[in-house]
């Protein structure tokens, strides 16, 4: 017999259909198969499953198979899945009536988390039903671009619709839902703009809402959860604080709202307030925003308990007195606006005074006062904080004016940054002009700082950010011919600078171009000076630690940063003794800087934006993968987060890069307060547009277990190959001699938020 090799005839790579996966392949050769499934929330349109053909040549029986985002749709029986826009990701298409209905089992509620939520507003509308169609209550109606919060049900039954326009379109949404068994009532959640008393949510149980300053009750103040059969309920509904338009006011004080606030007010409202206070008392007004459409929107302010008493003023637009008083114990405020445009309307603080005491004059914008007393005679002392000067006279008095009413001898001061000047002391801060404050172009200012003279200066810049060909330069010693210790200009946030050799140093700050950043927050300190036997102190980097107190020769000083934070410089430090000179260290003191991305890979961590805890920088592309061990997951924690909104966004992906599922884009300072991953991985991505930033955002993530898929069982006459049953591990299956296989010899655990295996275990038969 003779025998030769060749090559089988394979049918091409199929691919992997767009929001789906390969669920089991078996090659690709003649009669071979290889089946598909969709990720949650899409529907498989074609063929699960190809077959290579036999025949001359090698193809498919059917074409790859396409996963939809259906408009609409029937969920029984499932504990968890997700509810997508038709077209998701893509946006979806106008003029739409989908209704998707989600059933569970009797005795159970279904939950709805809201992952990403962009449609048109006002116009592009979802609405969430409780219950069968019959007696269905209605739980929510969202449109737009905030992300709306949880949403439970109390019946065993979900209706979601969503209908369209005929014109704009957006991304659309991503519901994750999940099924619990109704044990007590849903959590009813805290009002915007109110507060609660009682956390227990038992059958029986009571819970008290109370509003803010300025809003009103809509509903009853007290609710109690109630059970009948199965389903656990809130009687009555919870409440809501809204602003009021208009009211009658008593009391030592309070506050004022326009109509809707914070949201801005709507067009069409007249609104009246009247103001009493104790007869013997007057009425002051303090406004701490007011923002009005110009020439059309308007505050008229009486001067009693009508609109026929004496009119103060009207106001509209920013222009408002800082305060205003009444003659007597009575106010009128008449609020009118158009039938067009609003802005975002008004916040005022309203408090009795004695006839004869001054207004509270406030607060000092970077500084403190001392004093609260506002009778006549009384005085009241401001003070500035470090590295600010103050502008006016820092002691003011009530006394009688002209007019027979009591007034502050002088106005209040200010706090400035200056351009320039002489700083003593061991110890102090020097501050670009306007801090924190863009500093104004076209100055040039020079600081002198000088300290005891034993010692020598240290310092270090914990803020630094100037426009392109703006320059600080720091000389060693009293003028500009001194020696230079540093020239710095763009970002340095954080750097020390070298230890000047005297006790004095000049800062050189030249603002001569066109654009303007905030500047510098600099802070220096008096240290020994140094001997042949012993090195200069060394301070703590900002946001790290010095390791080590020794400063000697032969002295190793080491430094780590803060969590979430990198070492930039040195980790260590070394005293040497320098033949005919002083003792010095052999490296600068390192800083530590927020990095922009990385890759994490501790069971758990701190994720910052970089420049935290100043603003994040513009046009910023930053990536952080973190990968715990195969088999946990990740949860993130945010602890602050404030962006631009719209502009700068942090995109948060379920996995190892940005084609796993998005979990959400947040922006401004909506975002869950945990993330949890399906994987051992998760892929964050932070961008700045080219304009605004904001404070930015502080994430903490650490290690936590995923359940596994159940272990499956063993065919009767056959084995199981495998004993892990985490995210990906694949279990395969052997049929005893004689017996044979039917089903799937390979079984895969799939990702997703319940664990499962992609089929069910074979029989050996």
């Amino acid at each position: 017999l003779q025998f030769s090799s060749f090559d089988l005839i394979k049918c091409e790579n199929p691919g992997i259909p767009q929001f789906g996966y390969k669920v089991h392949d078996e090659g690709h050769f003649a009669g071979s198969s290889v089946s598909f499934s969709c990720d949650p929330g899409y529907t498989l349109r074609g063929s699960r499953r190809l077959t290579c053909l036999t025949g001359e040549r090698r193809s498919w029986d059917q074409p790859l198979p396409t996963c939809v985002a259906e408009c609409g749709g029937s969920i029984r029986g499932e504990s968890s899945g997700r509810i997508l826009s038709p077209g998701f990701p893509t946006p979806y298409d106008h003029n739409l009536n989908c209704v998707w209905t989600i059933e569970a089992e009797a005795g159970c509620t279904i939950g709805l988390h809201f992952i990403v939520f962009h449609t048109e507003d006002v116009h592009d509308v979802l609405r969430i039903w409780d219950g069968p169609v019959e007696k269905s209550i209605l739980l929510k109606e969202v449109s737009g671009s905030i992300l709306p919060n949880d949403v439970h049900s109390t019946f065993n039954l979900v209706v979601l619709q969503f209908n369209t326009d005929f014109f704009t379109s957006k991304q659309g949404f991503a519901i994750q839902f999940s099924v619990s068994t109704a044990t007590s009532c849903n959590d009813p959640g805290i009002p915007q703009n109110g507060s609660r008393s009682g956390d227990s949510k038992e059958a029986g149980d009571n819970i008290i809402f109370q509003c803010d300053p300025g809003y009103t009750l809509q509903g009853d103040a007290k609710i109690s959860c109630v059970q009948i059969e199965n389903r656990f309920f809130w009687q009555p509904d919870p409440p809501s604080c809204i602003a009021p338009c208009g009211g009658i006011l008593a009391g030592p004080s309070g506050v004022i709202l326009s109509p809707g606030y914070p949201e801005p007010y709507p067009p069409g409202k007249e609104c009246d307030w009247k103001l009493t206070v104790s007869p013997d008392y007057v009425i002051a007004l303090v406004f701490h925003t007011f923002n009005l459409e110009p020439g059309y929107d308007f505050l008229h302010i009486y001067d009693g308990a009508s609109s026929v008493s004496p009119l103060i003023g009207s106001f509209y637009d920013t222009q408002v007195p800082e305060r205003i008083e009444s003659s007597s114990n009575n106010l009128f405020l008449a609020f009118r606006s158009d039938a067009s445009v609003s802005n975002t309307g008004f916040v005022i603080h309203y408090t009795e005074n004695p006839r004869e005491s001054c207004f509270d004059p406030g607060l000092i914008k970077n500084g403190t006062r001392a004093g609260s007393e506002l009778k006549l005679g009384s005085t009241i002392t401001y003070y500035c904080d470090s590295g600010y000067v103050i502008e006016g006279v820092s002691t003011v008095t009530c006394v009688m004016g002209g007019d027979g009413k009591p007034v502050w001898n002088k106005p209040r001061p200010m706090c400035t940054a200056p351009c320039g000047g002489q700083y003593t002391g061991s110890d102090g801060v020097v501050l670009s002009p306007n801090y924190p404050q863009n500093y104004t172009s076209g100055q040039v200012c020079l600081y002198f700082i000088i300290v005891p003279k034993d010692y020598v200066v240290f310092g270090q810049f914990a803020f630094f950010q100037t426009a392109l060909h703006d320059i600080i330069e720091v000389h060693d010693g009293p003028n500009q011919h001194s020696r230079l210790l540093s020239s710095l200009s763009g970002s340095h946030t954080g750097e020390s600078l070298p230890l000047a050799t005297t006790n004095q140093i000049l800062i050189k700050f030249s603002a001569k171009g066109q654009a303007t950043a905030k500047g510098f927050h600099f802070v220096y300190q008096a240290v020994p000076r140094t001997s042949a036997t012993q090195c200069s102190s060394v301070p703590e980097p900002r946001y790290g630690r010095r390791i080590g107190s020794d400063f000697s020769v032969g002295a190793v000083i080491q430094f780590e940063c803060n969590a979430g934070y990198a070492l930039k410089g040195s980790h260590s430090i070394e005293c040497l003794t320098m033949p005919g000179t002083l003792a010095q260290w052999n490296s600068s003191v390192p800083t530590c800087l927020v990095p922009c991305g990385g890759n994490l890979t501790e069971r758990k961590g701190t994720i910052l934006s970089p420049g935290f805890p100043e603003p994040y920088l513009n046009s910023l592309n930053c990536v952080w993968k973190i990968t715990v061990p195969e088999g946990a997951g990740i949860q993130i924690q945010v602890i602050s987060f404030v962006t631009e909104q719209n502009w700068d966004s942090l995109e948060v992906f379920d996995g190892g890069d940005n084609t796993a599922t998005m979990l959400g884009s947040f922006s401004g300072t909506t975002v869950p307060a945990l993330l949890n991953s399906t994987s051992n991985q998760l892929y964050l991505h932070f961008y700045s547009d080219i304009s605004v930033s904001a404070a930015g955002f502080h994430l903490e993530y650490k290690t936590v277990g995923l359940s596994s898929c159940p272990e499956p069982a063993v065919p009767s006459n056959g084995l199981k190959i495998g004993e892990r049953y985490v995210v990906n591990d694949v279990v395969s299956f052997q049929c005893e001699p004689g017996y044979a296989l039917q089903g799937h010899s390979h079984i895969s655990c799939m990702p997703g938020t319940v664990r499962r295996w992609n089929y069910p275990p074979p029989l050996c038969i």
